[in-house]
């Protein structure tokens, strides 16, 4: 054993900040590797030993702490036959105590020594403290990945109907039906009806929501899921969420039910969300019944870590694109030498590297030995875990840094708005440039009869579609064609309008056509409507053109020689305003909210669908109540105006933003970055740049679609749809959280489908 005078350097552990003791910031190589991995014992960052990688020298070389512990996890031998898998209702961190043997090795870089003596008290307790210690990466998600409930107004001031003498409600069948499971007890009048289907799974005729559009009693409760111990699950239509009831036991003994007596024999909600996104039925999909699971480049999976099937939906799906693999791979190499963080995990960068080098290479993609796949606790092992990079997006959001469910459209928006922050900052390539075309509106006042052009960037549409029933008794939708969606986006609408020029209220007719067409063309599909104020699901299967999709006739043509041109001048503000989805914003305002809250809302959703829009402005309320854009009298503040200026930006552009954040410099900044297409200086720098190309043939082929199962965009479980070249022939292939398989057709995906990603040919 030998000493190093550079020891005696390093922090104690006490000082310590969040530790990444099981793999490395930059790639997915950890302690279960033959080399194992080197933690820097003064920053306690994690590097691999990777020949050709080599992060741990890397880091060494940006900052010159020398002094690492190498640690590798061995595991032991055993003839204890391991228990199958618990069902997971929370996430929890098990204990492997026997299970591995963790070998450590103390070293510096500087001295090259790899044998530093070990028996300091001092190294031992910190060594002892990083191997026993909670990674960052389990600290952030140690807690429970239960859905996290609150209360709300609606129960606070329930009044319950008064319990007359002839009542005499069975609690163990629905009045409408035969059903005697998924039963729902409305808490304000005691009518007992049957649930919603929850995930195709259970039974399930949607009389107790029909009870509700019937009476508006918002609270009810699931019978099945009353017991003295546990969450029974209490759902607030009006609220359209679950929420905790503090007085339970009294609005049951109202009913006469006693909370002591009763025993949980449903599963509860979350219960069926989790069991959901553990696994999908491949058979579905797949009419042979030997599934072919898929190993190696571009087939490696993601492992759901609670609730993730949203993100990983995404990640597959955008790194499957040329544009992503080959900005991400070649920096992959390049970007850790000039890397300006001291922790990789808190660059976008570097996580978006080893993302793309998780997801492309291979490395972590090796067929398991074990041919059981099917098996119900299987544990995939060969897959990554994307922990560090969701901890790094979701930081500071509301929605994202939680463990809920999230809308994977939504997420899609938000990463591509990271990304392209992040491009311009470093001055870098933005692949998402790939997404980004130009839709021109045209309106024409009814009463002068002139039109106006206006020309938006945008990088997707939101198609809607008229839902066409087979009768009116029946709820059952009919197929509509990718077409007859993109006619009813094109067609022309009436909207509410003054025109400047005639000085006339008569109205206008409004329609959306396409200057461009981008490279890859994203389509959300607005699958939820409002019906009787709740948001439900339109199961409506789209049918898409198996081959070549060709969308010439939706190209704008330029103005025709006959029309009347109405000049901007006045109309527009120096920063255009968005496209908004005018049957949402109606919807939302007449359910009582603010038009301003109601368009920032559809904006900052991307349109996609009024329950995200609800959810959106019920947790951004403050956000929301001290805008200053709603304010006539907001008032500038010369000294933040200046800081902005300083940064290059102009001074209208500086008041601009400082309005819209409420004079928050910081989320001004944010903001000027994120909307430098809106600005009108930006245009005039920019103004040869057109995202998109008019040339034609205008034809596409569906290249992925991420579909959706369940009732909800913030419950239920997302997968993925690929095409893939398989033995030199492109094959449809399903990425499931950490199962991939590859499959013959997918007529059934149309029927869940809610993002299609065109590929342009």
């Amino acid at each position: 054993m030998m000493t190093c005078s550079h020891f005696f350097e390093i922090c104690a552990s006490a000082a310590r900040q969040d530790t990444y003791n099981r793999e490395c910031t930059q790639c997915f190589d950890s302690w279960d590797d033959l080399l194992g991995v080197d933690i820097c014992l003064s920053c306690f960052n994690t590097g691999c030993l990777d020949e050709e990688k080599h992060h741990a020298l890397i880091h060494f070389q940006r900052t010159q702490h020398p002094v690492v512990v190498n640690i590798k996890r061995i595991r032991v031998a055993t003839d204890r036959q391991e228990k199958p898998l618990q069902k997971q209702v929370k996430l929890v961190i098990q204990e492997e105590t026997g299970l591995y043997d963790i070998q450590t090795c103390v070293k510096c870089y500087i001295c090259k020594i790899s044998n530093i003596n070990e028996d300091s008290d001092d190294l031992e307790n910190i060594i002892s403290s990083i191997i026993s210690s909670p990674s960052a990466v389990e600290k952030s998600e140690i807690s429970s990945w239960e859905h996290e409930l609150t209360s709300c107004e609606h129960v606070f001031s329930l009044l319950q109907d008064n319990m007359t003498e002839d009542f005499n409600q069975s609690l163990s069948l629905c009045v409408e039906c035969d059903l005697k499971e998924n039963l729902w007890l409305c808490l304000q009048c005691g009518n007992v009806g049957c649930g919603r289907r929850q995930f195709f799974e259970n039974s399930g005729n949607e009389h107790a929501l029909q009870h509700f559009e019937k009476t508006l009693h918002p609270i009810s409760i699931k019978l099945g899921t009353i017991a003295p111990e546990g969450i029974p699950d209490i759902y607030c239509y009006l609220c359209n969420d679950e929420i905790l009831d503090p007085n339970i036991d009294m609005h049951l003994k109202h009913w006469g039910i006693d909370i002591n007596q009763h025993k949980k024999v449903e599963k509860t909600l979350v219960e069926l969300q989790i069991e959901q996104n553990m696994k999908w039925n491949f058979a579905s999909f797949d009419n042979n019944e030997n599934i072919k699971f898929l190993y190696g480049p571009g087939f490696t999976g993601l492992k759901n870590f609670g609730n993730t099937c949203y993100m990983s939906s995404i990640l597959q799906v955008i790194f499957s694109f040329k544009v992503f693999e080959e900005r991400y791979m070649s920096s992959f190499l390049k970007h850790p030498l000039n890397c300006s963080f001291l922790s990789p995990s808190l660059c976008l960068e570097c996580q978006l590297n080893k993302i793309a080098d998780g997801l492309i290479s291979g490395r972590y993609s090796i067929p398991i030995k074990d041919n059981n796949f099917l098996e119900e606790n299987k544990n995939y092992e060969n897959t990554i875990t994307p922990i560090m990079f969701k901890m790094l997006v979701g930081k500071n959001h509301s929605e994202f840094s939680t463990m809920k469910q999230q809308d994977s459209f939504e997420f899609l928006l938000h990463l591509s708005k990271l990304i392209s922050q992040q491009s311009r900052a470093s001055n870098s390539f933005d692949p998402t440039t790939a997404f980004r075309f130009r839709l021109e509106q045209r309106l024409q006042c009814l009463s002068c009869k002139r039109v106006r052009y206006s020309s938006y960037d945008q990088d997707n549409i939101s198609l809607s579609f008229p839902v066409k029933k087979y009768s009116d008794d029946e709820d059952i939708l009919k197929e509509i064609t990718l077409e007859e969606c993109l006619d009813f986006f094109t067609s022309e609408e009436n909207i509410t309008y003054f025109c400047k020029s005639c000085g006339q209220r008569e109205g206008a007719t409004r329609k959306n056509l396409f200057s461009t067409f981008p490279e890859i063309f994203i389509i959300n599909i607005q699958r939820f409507e409002l019906i009787n104020w709740v948001p439900k699901k339109l199961n409506v299967s789209i049918i898409f053109p198996e081959n070549i999709i060709n969308l010439d006739k939706y190209l704008f043509k330029g103005a025709q020689p006959d029309e009347d041109i109405l000049l901007d001048d006045q109309e527009n503000d120096s920063f255009y305003e968005p496209l908004i989805n005018m049957k949402y914003y109606e919807q939302l305002q007449s359910m009582g909210f603010s038009q301003a809250h109601c368009k920032r809302a559809l904006i900052e959703t991307g349109n996609s669908d009024i329950e995200t829009a609800m959810t959106w402005m019920l947790s951004n309320q403050d956000c929301l109540n001290n805008n200053a854009f709603e304010s006539d009298s907001f008032e500038i503040n010369e000294e933040q105006v200046k800081i902005l200026e300083d940064m290059g930006f102009s001074s209208s552009q500086a008041k601009k933003a400082l309005k819209e954040t409420n004079s928050n410099t910081e989320r001004a900044i944010e903001w000027l970055f994120s909307h430098t297409n809106d600005s009108d200086d930006f245009k005039i720098n920019k103004q040869n740049v057109i995202m998109g190309s008019s040339e034609l043939p205008i034809s596409y082929k569906c290249q992925a679609i991420v579909c959706h199962k369940g009732g909800s965009v913030h419950a239920g479980h997302y997968v993925a749809f690929i095409k893939k070249h398989i033995s030199n022939k492109e094959e449809w292939v399903l990425f499931n959280d950490e199962k991939i398989t590859q499959v013959n057709e997918i007529k059934e995906a149309h029927k869940t489908s809610y993002i299609y990603f065109l590929l342009r040919i």
